[in-house]
């Protein structure tokens, strides 16, 4: 698993291109990193034909078109049924829907956020729409938030938070009468680590049993991934969940970091 996420950290490009459009393609805003040759000249026709491909998919099968593949590159899809919106995420194909899906639908709740008093439908000066580009990095890190959130409602998953190199920690819930607990998690992942390193090895999860409950402690490049389980569930109940979340969170980690750089 390590290695597969560090092969595609070392072959990782930035993201190609964002795109918010009303569910009609009229488009509201665009931020292009790595343009793509054909959305330059034809991003009207473009729009016109996913606006009829969800259409046609909406009335075929209720559901709107989410994952588009095409070959190296992939469109994750995301729509707001409220505000009519859907946004166009244009990133590489290796990164696959789950993640696509996680960050263009991120992408659209802080859009819809941040504009929330405006009428899209109506609006004419497309140009108040540009300061979202200040925004992005911020909506593609709260996408951290709902990983931690799918983990939670996993069957065997008591809670979920992560717990960063510098103290502070991010959890969609309070953790109560374990927090003295996780505060003291670091510094046992940390001598763990250094146990492995004696041996030429190095701690990839550390495990605590209590008495009702049971802890996994996973490095996620400057963070600490902390699950609280039921210590009567199977490991196979949760074990998947559990890496993929470090998987999402890994990309999203370092999707920040390229963003930045």
């Amino acid at each position: 698993h390590e290695r597969s996420v560090a092969a595609w950290a070392a072959t990782r490009k930035m993201l190609n291109v964002v795109i918010i459009m009303t569910s009609n393609g009229i488009m509201l805003f665009e931020k292009v990193w790595v343009p793509i040759p054909a959305l330059e000249t034809k991003s009207t026709m473009l729009s016109g034909v996913l606006t009829a491909m969800q259409v046609t998919a909406k009335q075929t099968t209720g559901m709107p078109i989410s994952f588009l593949s095409f070959g190296k590159v992939a469109i994750s899809i995301s729509c707001d049924a409220k505000s009519e919106l859907q946004c166009l995420l244009f990133h590489d194909d290796s990164d696959g829907p789950e993640f696509g899906r996680l960050i263009s639908s991120q992408l659209l709740s802080s859009f819809i956020a941040l504009f929330s008093g405006q009428n899209f439908a109506r609006t004419v000066n497309l140009s108040v729409f540009s300061t979202f580009t200040n925004k992005i990095i911020d909506a593609i890190s709260n996408s951290v938030k709902d990983v931690l959130l799918q983990l939670k409602h996993t069957e065997g998953v008591v809670n979920a938070l992560l717990m960063y190199e510098d103290g502070q920690t991010q959890t969609v819930s309070a953790f109560d009468d374990i927090l003295g607990l996780v505060a003291n998690l670091q510094a046992m992942y940390t001598y763990s680590n250094e146990i492995m390193m004696s041996m030429e090895d190095h701690a990839h999860i550390v495990y605590l049993e209590l008495n009702k409950l049971k802890v996994v402690v996973q490095k996620v490049k400057n963070a600490f991934l902390v699950v609280i389980l039921a210590k009567n569930k199977q490991a196979c109940v949760y074990e998947r969940t559990i890496a993929n979340a470090v998987d999402l969170l890994s990309k999203v980690f370092q999707l920040v970091d390229s963003l930045q750089g």
